[in-house]
């Protein structure tokens, strides 16, 4: 995550199915970022993620960025990059679920 530069991806977790040995599991990996804030997140992840592979959603308290196989709605996810806000302390993990 060093991409994103110095303060930005404050902690990261590869987490969900594929995170638990032995758990049948889809084959796409989950990694959780801890982000100081939204608008700092956004304004650094977008240009470093900004490719036609990668598709970026943002609502209320959720973004993430989803990396596909090929250029197409239809093609596989293999990676999912879900940034969360230092806000929830110690829970920030929890956040999102």
């Amino acid at each position: 995550m060093d991409l994103l530069g110095p303060g930005v991806a404050l902690r990261v977790e590869h987490y969900g199915s594929t995170s638990i040995p032995v758990c049948p599991a889809k084959p796409i990996i989950d990694i959780l970022v801890e982000i100081p804030s939204w608008e700092e997140g956004r304004k650094r992840a977008i240009p470093v993620f900004n490719s036609p592979e990668i598709e970026y959603w943002f609502y209320n308290d959720h973004m993430c960025f989803i990396l596909r196989d090929k250029v197409t709605v239809s093609a596989p996810t293999i990676f999912i990059w879900h940034p969360q806000v230092t806000e929830y302390g110690e829970d920030w993990r929890f956040a999102i679920i």
